[in-house]
């Protein structure tokens, strides 16, 4: 089996979905799984990604215009996420200006725009946020093909995401990070809860309010560990308000 058809699987389930909470679940499941069951391989550079943003634009289904390609603009930053965003599947999309981010197209035809932003990642074991991460991709680029900041990468047409040994987190949903339009508050990034205490996510809420909401929902199932919410919330917040 194709190293990439679970993920293919699940583009195929968003293309066929027209509900927005189905749509919301399964952008939600894709990024789940990326975060547990690939790295991005470019060059000799293994990005482990650790908390994904969802963008996804379907003029009729989905018009989030928080997506770059979604933009009517045809300033350079659109143009290029116009040609990247849509039908590269597992292939890379370097942002205009190269110091700006990179994402995982996952788009698999031309009807729709879909991509995940790498918003924090490990990079050789050591935690580094989006800008930094095509900053540092870019660095080590001998630009031979003349990339002309980013819009001929010389990895482009070459599918860059890999399978990996899963790595079972569990992940938690939150919003993305500095939207204000009509699907700002969706909540379309994925991080792992249980290294929320390891390293400083960004993301598009607070470390506060994603534990607290995490452990209140626990709270609310039967069989959950004490001791293990006790520990996630502790330096955090007040076990005592949350248990009441």
């Amino acid at each position: 089996m194709n190293e990439l058809q679970k993920l293919r699987d699940k583009v195929c389930k968003l293309e066929a979905a027209y509900d927005k909470e189905e749509q919301v679940r399964i952008l939600q499941e894709i990024g789940a799984e990326l975060i547990n069951e690939y790295v991005i391989e470019v060059g000799n550079m293994v990005i482990e990604p650790l908390l994904v943003e969802a963008y996804y634009y379907h003029k009729d289904k989905f018009p989030d215009n928080s997506v770059h390609a979604g933009k009517e603009s045809n300033a350079p930053t659109y143009k290029l996420a116009r040609q990247r965003q849509k039908n590269h599947f597992g292939e890379l999309y370097v942002h205009y200006g190269t110091k700006d981010g990179i994402d995982v197209v996952l788009s698999a035809n031309d009807e729709y725009y879909l991509s995940f932003l790498i918003k924090n990642a490990l990079v050789d074991n050591k935690m580094v946020t989006q800008c930094k991460i095509s900053e540092m991709l870019c660095e080590k680029c001998d630009k031979c093909n003349g990339c002309q900041k980013g819009a001929q990468c010389k990895y482009y047409g070459k599918v860059i995401l890999k399978s990996t040994k899963p790595k079972n987190f569990e992940i938690v949903f939150v919003k993305r990070r500095g939207l204000t339009n009509d699907y700002a508050n969706e909540i379309l990034a994925a991080l792992p809860i249980n290294k929320i205490r390891d390293y400083p996510f960004t993301a598009g809420q607070s470390i506060t309010e994603i534990v607290r909401c995490y452990i209140e929902e626990q709270l609310r199932t039967e069989g959950y560990n004490e001791e293990q919410l006790k520990q996630l919330a502790k330096g955090i917040i007040d076990w005592k308000k949350l248990k009441g």
